[in-house]
């Protein structure tokens, strides 16, 4: 059995110390058919910057990704698909 995760995130900017991932997206393919589709909207850590142009790429406004699900609330939910 052959088993890959194909995945894409979206971050609030390209900083990777301070920036964050606001979208896991992804298709678990096992054997050449998708089994599993996801894709969890994440509130950033709340230090993180967020720029404007990052937002436009998600058609997101600031208030929307700070109303996100937690990560704490997102990762078991990953982590059970």
């Amino acid at each position: 059995m052959k088993k890959t995760l194909f995945f894409d995130v979206e971050t609030t900017g390209l900083d990777v110390k301070k920036c964050s991932i606001v979208q896991l997206s992804g298709i678990i393919d096992i054997d050449g058919i998708v089994k599993e589709e996801f894709n969890f909207w994440v509130a950033p850590d709340k230090d993180a910057d967020i720029s404007q142009e990052a937002l436009d790429i998600i058609s997101k406004t600031k208030d929307d990704v700070i109303a996100f699900p937690s990560p704490d609330v997102v990762y078991p939910q990953f982590l059970r698909i």
